[in-house]
């Protein structure tokens, strides 16, 4: 019998952990002879500079004329699903776990991925609060749900969402060449910072810390969406912190590797994360990190020393700190052993194996 894998997820439009998982995973199961197929609700990929990584994929793309429409949705995923027969469907995050839920047939297998942590609870928007209590009530029909964290495993079965199988799945993540900037050490200390301009991504903490830290000579480069000059907001808090002529800002970016080859230093101390995808790419050139002990950022470092308490301005800039007057060697050192770190327990290869060996069970 044919393999067969439907994808659901909610958008190709924005950049997320979830969507370039699901991408490189999608990419490797066509190569082992897996029929795969995207199905999206709507707004197209092709409007997104990110996707272009993934242009291989196009051809097993289909999109839902609606985004903003559940019931299009539902049609959309009811017409698909229920065309084809003995395939396995794989959501990705709330909406599509949902609907998927909502859709399938009895017979085809469902298997979720939830990509989210509940550090944070409180401060979810009502979005995801709905979705959370969506997903309790109908999580008993999914036959696996993967985690790519073990802290958010544990998070939603006390929240009440638990299928026949739960199973964790780490991120996997390609191994590229190191820059070669740490080993000759040009250049001013350069710090970076990734993600969407969001309050769980904690800019503005970030920033105060940075502010404290004005004595040393860095530079520090933001990327993400909405991380850019025109927003209003982001450039008081770094006027306010005396950082103007220290922070550059880059936007959201296509393809981070550049990124992180410039940099020293990585920082992510973000208030909730699931897997953060942003800290493997940085290891996995060789950087070393600092990270908030949220998700399973501490385990993917694997390094206590990096790590610091959320909300903690004053750990972050102590943390930060300790890395500037590091010697180069001993930073470097830190980076290649977080590179080691993810060839031997984080590769792209054991991702993809352990998504197979799932596939494998469903299909009999």
């Amino acid at each position: 019998m044919e393999r067969q894998i439907s994808f659901v997820v909610p958008t190709l439009i924005w950049t997320g952990g979830a969507e370039i998982a699901m991408g490189r995973l999608a990419r490797e199961l066509v190569k082992n002879d897996y029929r795969v197929r995207i199905l999206s609700f709507g707004r197209s990929s092709k409007s997104n500079p990110w996707w272009s990584q993934f242009r291989d994929l196009d051809s097993i793309v289909e999109e839902s004329p609606d985004f903003n429409s559940w019931i299009a949705n539902l049609n959309f995923l009811r017409l698909k699903l229920t065309r084809d027969k003995g395939q396995i469907i794989h959501s990705w995050l709330y909406r599509a776990n949902l609907l998927s839920s909502l859709v399938k047939p009895k017979t085809m297998p469902l298997v979720w991925s939830i990509r989210h942590s509940l550090d944070d609870l409180s401060n979810e928007s009502i979005k995801t609060k709905l979705g959370l209590w969506g997903s309790k009530v109908l999580s008993r029909r999914v036959d696996y749900i993967l985690f790519n964290s073990q802290r958010s495993l544990k998070q939603h079965e006390g929240f009440g969402i638990k299928s026949k199988k739960d199973l964790f799945i780490p991120n996997g993540f390609e191994l590229k060449n190191p820059s070669t900037k740490r080993e000759s050490g040009s250049s001013s200390f350069t710090i970076g910072h990734l993600g969407r301009f969001h309050p769980v991504k904690a800019q503005m903490e970030f920033i105060e810390a940075l502010g404290d830290l004005r004595q040393h000579d860095f530079q520090v480069l933001m990327g993400g969406r909405n991380i850019t000059p025109s927003n209003g907001e982001l450039m008081k808090l770094i006027q306010e912190a005396g950082l103007v002529n220290r922070i550059t800002l880059v936007g959201e970016l296509q393809d981070p590797t550049e990124f992180f080859s410039s940099l020293d230093l990585f920082c992510l101390n973000s208030h909730s994360e699931g897997f953060p995808n942003v800290v493997g790419e940085a290891m996995a050139l060789g950087l070393p990190c600092v990270v908030t002990d949220v998700g399973d950022a501490a385990y993917l470092v694997g390094d206590s020393d990096l790590v610091v308490p959320p909300r903690d301005t004053a750990s972050l800039a102590r943390a930060i700190e300790k890395m500037i007057l590091m010697p180069a060697a001993q930073r470097l050192e830190l980076g290649q052993k977080a590179r080691k770190r993810i060839e031997e327990e984080f590769s792209i290869e054991r991702m993809v194996e352990a998504h197979r060996d799932l596939y494998e069970k469903l299909l009999g």
